[in-house]
């Protein structure tokens, strides 16, 4: 899992830490958005799924397990990037 998310690709990032929810210390924002090309995390997942044992969806489990490797098209990318373009 945490292999898989190392590789993702950032969709946004944010330059500014937030304090994890459940021990001391700052971790990567929620804002931080990452993406496989078709699931949408936000970024500090990877440390509760590290750290904090977070239980993901069965669906993003079965979908990780479905793919040998992460690779996104450019027009894909784009299309995802539209969801979060400002008015």
């Amino acid at each position: 899992m945490i292999n898989f998310l190392n590789k993702s690709e950032y969709l946004s990032i944010t330059l500014d830490l937030t304090e994890s929810l459940f021990s001391d210390g700052n971790i990567e924002h929620f804002y931080t958005l990452r993406t496989d090309g078709f699931w949408i995390w936000s970024g500090d997942l990877k440390h509760y799924t590290e750290k904090n044992y977070f239980i993901w969806p069965k669906e993003f489990v079965n979908h990780i397990a479905s793919i040998k490797e992460i690779d996104i098209s450019q027009e894909r990318f784009e299309m995802i990037e539209k969801f979060f373009e400002y008015p």
